[in-house]
């Protein structure tokens, strides 16, 4: 049902910004049951994220228009200026900015 996805998508604890939860100014992550919310401007993202011996992958969808994006990665490079984790970052950033939008 609909209204169980939605109360799913409730937020009930705010993700400390550390390595694995990194927002751009005036955005931030919240935690909801078995999900997280990502909210950057008037957009709410809901999705989910999980990393394991290289692996990284999550999705996020806008429950208002139903658009969606998955990524997954089979490497996590470490490099200190380019790695996967800030690439991830700069693409969530960039569809939001030019696809959710």
């Amino acid at each position: 049902k609909r209204s169980s996805l939605e109360e799913m998508w409730k937020p009930v604890l705010p993700a400390s910004p550390n390595e694995n939860f990194v927002s751009r100014s005036g955005a931030y992550d919240e935690v909801a049951s078995s999900f997280f919310v990502h909210t950057d401007g008037k957009l709410r993202l809901v999705g989910h994220a999980g990393w394991q011996n290289g692996f990284r992958s999550h999705f996020y969808i806008d429950p208002s228009t139903r658009s969606a994006y998955v990524v997954a990665y089979n490497t996590d490079a470490q490099d200190k200026t380019h790695n996967t984790r800030s690439f991830d970052f700069e693409l969530r950033d960039e569809l939001i900015d030019h696809f959710f939008q």
